[in-house]
């Protein structure tokens, strides 16, 4: 099933509305079609989505915590609406002081009707006051699960997490009279369980942005939250007594660290622009995530450059080996932030895996700090007696008993 044939119904359904002036777009994804028509106080809006549909979510915005959602799900021979809100990245709940959704329902003008199931799919028309104007590049973020709420004949329902989600962005400046059907790419088809989720209505694999993005996620994870700090705690704690601990540090940062990271990278920016090109690097975590990969790399040559510059007869210790170690802390804190935050790009990640990053970064603590205490003050009296020049010969002679 390819949801996107229903793009020309979208934009078509609402060009009677012109007697008036209105300005609207339209968006067809793999598994949810979004069109909205905004006249000057409200906009209409129009969803498509399978027929398996549990819940459908559409809010205006970036992100789950700056978007006001609605959220659709059916209800006998119609639909509940629930106009929600959320901080951080918790479950949206009903929010009371928001403008109330309006479903159109039976044969009113502009439509056939607020709810069909033709094809195996839903259509869904409603009013939402909207005083702002949009723009031309207007966000909004999307949802859908084939589970249904827990009491869906109510607003205040509570519903499972999403199935699939994503984003993008409409030209809310085009005028009715002037809207064409876009030409869409050869999209893929998509995972839709039944509504008891034990039967398969068609089957494929995640879309390619999101299997991307699992790429990232994997890739960074590995990365900056397991290899970069091994390869941290080897010098630590075991420079003291073991020749071979700079070999290790390095290959483990310049290969396995930088190749991990440089596929995250990679993979992310595909991932986004597959799914939204005007999405790039737009939130705290893409922004902070472009800073890591760049301060890696010179903390690369940094690293490589205090190598070279190394003396083993030195009086003290070089201010390039001193910002190396400074920077690598800092890497490592900021990188554990960004894996935080990259939580969040999903909204609902379950508690545990935050959880788990916690327990990681007081063990990696833990260890760094049992390496301060213990082995760096060895380390620092074995270079000490290093640098100490020879004492000078007996003025009695070499074999003076004095």
């Amino acid at each position: 099933m390819n949801i996107k044939i229903h793009l020309p119904f979208l934009v078509l359904a609402t060009v009677g509305l012109a007697q008036r002036q209105f300005f609207g777009d339209a968006w067809c994804g793999d598994t949810v079609c979004a069109s909205a028509v905004w006249n000057g106080s409200h906009t209409r809006y129009t969803l498509v989505a399978p027929g398996s549909t549990g819940w459908v979510g559409l809010g205006r915005g970036t992100r789950m915590a700056d978007s006001n959602i609605t959220v659709a799900y059916p209800f006998q021979d119609s639909f509940t609406l629930s106009q929600r809100t959320t901080t951080a990245n918790n479950p949206p709940k009903l929010d009371s002081g928001l403008p109330t959704p309006q479903l159109v329902r039976g044969n009113e003008s502009e439509t056939d009707g607020a709810t069909s199931t033709a094809a195996g799919q839903f259509t869904i028309v409603y009013n939402l006051p909207e005083a702002t104007a949009p723009s031309d590049q207007t966000p909004f973020i999307w949802a859908f699960s084939p589970r249904l709420p827990s009491n869906p004949g109510s607003a205040d329902s509570t519903f499972t997490e999403h199935a699939e989600k994503g984003q993008f962005r409409l030209n809310m400046t085009i005028k009715h009279s002037e809207l064409l059907l876009k030409p869409l790419p050869a999209g893929q088809t998509f995972l839709i369980p039944s509504r008891n989720n034990t039967a398969v209505q068609a089957v494929q694999a995640w879309p390619m942005p999101y299997r991307l993005i699992a790429v990232h996620a994997v890739a960074m994870a590995l990365g900056w939250v397991v290899v970069a700090p091994i390869a941290v705690l080897i010098p630590r704690l075991s420079r003291h007594r073991w020749g071979g601990w700079f070999r290790w540090h390095r290959a483990l940062q310049s290969t396995a660290t930088l190749v991990l990271v440089l596929l995250g990278f990679a993979t992310a920016v595909a991932g986004v622009h597959l799914n939204d090109p005007s999405m790039h690097f737009v939130t705290t975590h893409q922004r902070l995530g472009l800073a890591l990969v760049i301060l890696l790399l010179l903390q690369l040559g940094l690293g490589q450059y205090a190598h070279a510059t190394n003396k083993s007869n030195r009086a003290h210790r070089p201010i390039q080996n001193w910002l190396h170690v400074f920077v690598g802390i800092v890497l490592l804190v900021l990188a554990g932030l960004n894996v935080y935050l990259g939580f969040g790009e999903w909204d609902y990640v379950p508690g545990w895996p935050r959880w788990l990053l916690l327990g990681w970064a007081l063990l990696l603590i833990g260890l760094y700090l049992l390496g301060l205490a213990f082995f760096l003050p060895k380390q620092l009296r074995q270079e000490k007696a290093n640098r100490a020049p020879p004492a000078p010969p007996s003025p009695q002679g070499k074999n003076s008993l004095l």
